[in-house]
């Protein structure tokens, strides 16, 4: 063999030797340290807490790829996330380590360039943003009931978008938005979405909601839930129904060269916020389009992949980005005009109705002067105070979804006959409403103007429980209590009441008028618990004057 063999296989054999220098020498994990703000809140990266309370920390992460910042404030704010993202910059000695790969042709530079050890973090992550305190309730906003978030079709499964990283996390996404919905053809995830919706909507019921628990915990640390009560208040509480109406995943690649990189997962929520008051009407209808935090996929602080940790990922991004949705709710200005308490007291306008001249005396007569009030919602009952065809029954039994106006209302008397009624007026504070028909009774309840119901009186209640087959039903029952909250006065009832019977009589056995059915109490192991409104209340509280 010649010299110049030889000196030729020393050299290769050096550079096979020499190559993926990066890979072999470069350390694992470099040193970063994280300033924060001076609150000192514990700080975690993929959910591994690495400080309980500092301003400040160094870690030695996983060179390359995502790391997901958590600052955790304390039940008073909201929690700030964010992320730790490599330059797609080298390293200095990433490219000293790259003279022996020339020897080889460039075969070590393969290998070294799908590595993460070359790539860098900055130094230092400043993160100085003030944290947001969480909203909190005082005696002058109302409380807040959140229901279950329902689903339109099209979120019920949610649509993949893929893309490449970029500096401004927006721009990525509405680039990768851009690119999917020009795309030709549909995408799998549409075209699988599109061929599972039949399925899904047979299943819809039984789907469990994207996680309200973080909502739910900021509005009960902020005093927005109200536990405690037992009757619901017109005047003091808003309902919020909430709608997912479109529901995006975004992977967006780091590296279009390096698939062993790590991707950033973020979701997109459009969601429906319908703010409602005490009877389903929709006082106001907001949607919002918010973005949750991204997500280092599918791997933990420790370089250890998360088997079981996607569904956690997946709910904590979609609480994130449905709490991001509810403080834009809440900043809302026609939001804070419906959270604030009406002081000011309705305007007063006196309704004359004519006294009844032929009072309830029996059984009978009660049945005649009761009827069932029919909505395209259900049916519920009511009882005339004047022969000309006045009726009382509640409010909540002919509300709709419009505050302006309740639905439209059919009146069915004792024989079965029905008439078409005319809305008169409403004290939705009291969840009363006075309504006009075009008949004449055989005979009406008279209104008390006094205090009528005893601890312990032997009741009656009439009405249409459940089905309108059972129009005319007698409930019996003992009064077992005076209660008040607020503006509220009711008398508690130890007898079966059902849905159907609201805005029905309640008489005593002489068949004196004491109360209008309001409703019960409804829970696990709660039995025969019902309420009705005093009928001495009445007058005062419909503004009705009799002549």
């Amino acid at each position: 063999m010649s010299l110049n063999s030889i000196k030729t296989l020393t050299i290769l054999a050096l550079g096979i030797l020499t190559q993926s220098c990066a890979t072999i020498t470069m350390s694992k994990r470099q040193n970063v340290d994280i300033v924060t703000h001076e609150m000192s809140p514990k700080i975690s990266i993929n959910d591994y807490v690495v400080s309980n309370s500092s301003d400040s920390v160094r870690v030695s992460l996983f060179r390359g790829g995502i790391q997901s910042l958590s600052l955790d404030y304390g039940k008073d704010y909201l929690p700030i996330h964010s992320d730790i993202v490599t330059s797609g910059s080298r390293s200095g000695i990433f490219y000293l380590t790259q003279i022996p790969n020339i020897l080889t042709l460039g075969v070590g530079w393969g290998v070294d360039s799908w590595s993460n050890r070359g790539y860098r973090y900055k130094a230092k992550y400043i993160l100085d943003q003030h944290p947001v305190h969480i909203p909190v309730r005082d005696s002058s906003l109302k409380f807040i009931q959140l229901e279950r978030m329902l689903y339109a079709d099209s979120a019920v499964l949610p649509i993949e978008v893929n893309g490449f990283y970029h500096h401004d996390l927006d721009y990525a996404m509405d680039r990768a938005q851009r690119k999917h919905n020009n795309g030709n053809g549909e995408s799998a995830s549409e075209k699988y979405l599109k061929e599972s919706l039949l399925e899904v909507r047979s299943k819809k019921s039984n789907l469990s909601s994207p996680p309200n628990e973080e909502l739910v915990k900021i509005l009960m640390n902020g005093g927005f839930v109200d536990s405690s009560a037992v009757f619901k208040d017109y005047s003091n509480t808003l309902y919020i129904e909430t709608t997912l109406l479109r529901n995006q995943k975004f992977e967006l690649a780091l590296s279009k060269r390096n698939p062993l990189q790590d991707d950033y997962v973020n979701k997109r929520l459009m969601i429906e916020w319908r703010i409602k008051n005490i009877y389903g009407e929709i006082l106001d209808t907001i949607i919002t389009s918010s973005y949750s935090s991204s997500l280092r996929k599918n791997y933990s602080y420790d370089g250890k992949e998360k088997f079981n940790g996607v569904t956690k990922d997946r709910n904590r991004m979609d609480s994130d980005a449905i709490v991001k949705g509810y403080m834009a709710v809440y900043e809302s200005e026609s939001f804070q005009d419906l959270l604030k308490i009406n002081v000011t007291p309705p305007q007063k306008s006196p309704t004359t109705i004519a006294l009844p001249l032929r009072p309830v005396q029996n059984g009978a007569d009660a049945m005649s002067a009761t009827v069932i009030v029919r909505t395209k919602k259900g049916h519920g009952s009511g009882f005339s105070v004047s022969e000309d065809g006045y009726v009382i029954t509640n409010y909540h039994v002919i509300s709709g979804t419009n505050p302006q106006k309740p639905m439209d209302i059919t009146i069915i008397d004792n024989s079965g006959a029905t008439w078409p009624a005319r809305f008169i007026k409403a004290s939705k504070d009291h969840d009363l409403a006075l309504l006009k028909i075009d008949k004449v009774f055989e005979s009406s309840f008279v209104l008390p103007d006094s205090p009528n119901a005893k601890l312990l009186d032997k009741v009656v209640a009439i009405g249409t429980p459940m089905s309108e087959s059972l129009s005319q039903s007698f409930s019996s029952g003992t009064v077992s209590g005076f209660r008040s909250a607020g503006i509220y006065e009711m008398l508690q009832l130890s007898m079966a009441v059902n849905s159907g019977n609201s805005g029905g009589p309640l008489l005593t056995e002489d068949g004196s008028l004491i109360g209008v059915v309001t409703g019960k109490l409804v829970g696990n192991n709660v039995e025969g618990i019902g309420f009705a409104i005093p009928a001495y209340r009445i007058a005062e509280y419909m503004d009705i004057v009799f002549k």
